[in-house]
């Protein structure tokens, strides 16, 4: 459980590896449920985040515009699965072109194919998109 809430990504898992360390009474029960009171906390991220941002904040900067506003558009909608037949009527481009902006993502580990044209948004990257959204309208 706690895997798939770090969406399997070694630098989140690193972080939570080095808390539970740092806390050796703590059980991975205990960090679920810090991690659950966390995400209630609307829009602030927890100190010990940052660590666990920095490589989605250097993946961010080496997207394109249109990864990045694909990316934005399905956190914002919470989505988990994206189907390229619904981004590109969300974004009015070509669905060709869109297979390629959403394969591109899948080669930077952004999200994870599922079958020809469906693929997942992983949770943390989800999180991290729809902050990132929120930050830049408000």
């Amino acid at each position: 459980m706690l895997l798939e809430r770090l969406s399997r990504l070694p630098g989140p898992i690193r972080v939570i590896g080095g808390k539970l360390s740092s806390r050796p009474h703590w059980t991975i029960g205990m960090v679920l449920l810090q991690m659950e009171r966390e995400s209630k906390l609307d829009g602030v991220i927890p100190s010990d985040c940052a660590a666990m941002l920095a490589p989605l904040i250097a993946a961010e900067e080496q997207l394109s515009d249109p990864e990045r506003r694909m990316l934005r558009c399905f956190a914002r909608q919470d989505a988990e699965v994206i189907d390229s037949h619904h981004a590109a009527e969300m974004s009015g481009a070509d669905p060709g072109e869109i297979e390629l902006v959403l394969e591109s993502l899948t080669g930077v580990h952004l999200i994870e194919p599922l079958v020809l044209g469906r693929y997942r948004l992983p949770q943390f990257v989800r999180l991290y998109f729809r902050l990132r959204t929120e930050a830049l309208t408000t």
